[in-house]
């Protein structure tokens, strides 16, 4: 049984609340309950195991096998697909010594990103990015758990952006077999870190799209810009809710936990911190666009209801003064003289078209057309 047989339904949502709190209130400290949607799908780990003259892949794997792997004096891969599972994931927890409290952060999926340390290992919650082809974006929570020679990592549904990380295993391209467990945590993070640049560089291409538009004032593409920007000013705001805390918490791996990074690798994770800052620089400069922009759109909007309006002020003024004269010889007195000569009924529409003509050249004058 590979992968791909437990593809996900297409109805399947990954995408969590957005201020979910990420956890049961009231619940007994260590108690693992799972939080998020329900899913129909059995759950399934990977093994990667490998030194840097070889690996050994086992997709499916039993937890006897990743346990055993870890015993073999190599570096091991454990991804466990399946959080709904709790039993599954206690029994991969337990096989490693994973402390009950990250188990229970683990299936309770609406955590924000941040960083844990315990004796034994490291924990990091991450929120990996998917984008489809409409430019929807969804979350999904990734949790690794970073002991000596050993990542595990536990993921909602199958998918993910780790097929990078997969081929360079297998192929043996670039450092990812050589340099131990903590620079393996780096490819994953790392590789989470570029859905976040590939997503908001999506978003800004659509932003600056949207300015052309607006900048072409053509009505049909500018039809729906507000609520096309409105919603990438929310995923820029989801974008912002990953980011900032999984930056501070690579931020604290610099500052107080290098000890568990091999110093050689610890250039990798400065240069990933780079990257988080970089995404949080751009989502909020992005974010300031869209309202710029929203703003340009609510002024031309109002200029153009302005001019329209301008108009038809315009027409109303002019036909104010034949509306009066019409009106006065509209009444039924006899005591009217000009009404009986002959000269009466032309010598009014002469005098309502001069009047007319009169106006509309003092409004152009005055540039109001």
């Amino acid at each position: 049984m590979t992968a791909e047989s437990h593809a996900p339904q297409a109805s399947e949502s990954i995408t969590h609340g957005r201020f979910s709190p990420g956890f049961n209130a009231g619940a007994i400290p260590g108690s693992a309950v799972y939080t998020g949607p329900a899913r129909d799908f059995e759950a399934f780990v990977r093994v990667f195991d490998w030194t840097p003259d070889e690996v050994r892949e086992h997709d499916p794997a039993t937890i006897a096998q990743a346990h055993g792997a870890l015993n073999e004096g190599t570096t091991t891969w454990v991804d466990v697909v399946g959080v709904h599972d709790v039993d599954f994931v206690r029994s991969v927890c337990d096989a490693f010594g994973v402390h009950p409290l990250t188990l229970e952060d683990i299936v309770q999926v609406g955590q924000r990103p941040k960083m844990e340390v315990y004796p034994e290992h490291t924990y990091m919650v991450l929120k990996m990015v998917h984008l489809d082809d409409d430019g929807n974006l969804s979350l999904e929570q990734v949790s690794l758990v970073v002991g000596k020679g050993f990542v595990l990592t536990f993921q909602e549904i199958p998918g993910d952006v780790f097929d990078g990380v997969r081929a360079r295993l297998r192929q043996r391209v670039g450092r990812v077999r050589d340099r131990g467990h903590d620079y393996f945590a780096y490819a994953l993070m790392d590789a989470v870190v570029d859905g976040y640049v590939e997503s908001v560089s999506a978003i800004g291409d659509a932003v600056e799209a949207a300015e052309l538009d607006l900048d072409e004032d053509d009505p049909d593409k500018v039809e729906g810009l507000p609520q096309r920007l409105h919603d990438h000013k929310r995923d820029l705001m989801s974008l912002r809710k990953i980011t900032v805390p999984l930056r501070d918490a690579v931020s604290t791996m610099l500052h107080n936990e290098g000890k568990r990074i091999a110093k050689r690798n610890l250039p990798f994770y400065r240069d990933l911190h780079d990257h988080l800052v970089q995404v949080v620089d751009s989502a909020e400069m992005y974010r300031e666009m869209i309202a710029n922009l929203i703003n340009l759109h609510m002024a031309l909007v109002g200029q153009r209801t302005n001019e329209e309006m301008r108009v038809l002020t315009v027409i109303a003024t002019i036909f104010i003064p034949l509306t009066f004269i019409v009106g006065v010889y509209g009444m039924n007195f006899d005591n009217m003289p000009e009404l009986h000569e002959p000269w009466a009924y032309p010598t009014l529409w002469i005098a309502m078209f001069g009047i007319a003509g009169g106006l509309l050249v003092y409004f152009r004058r005055r540039g109001m057309l």
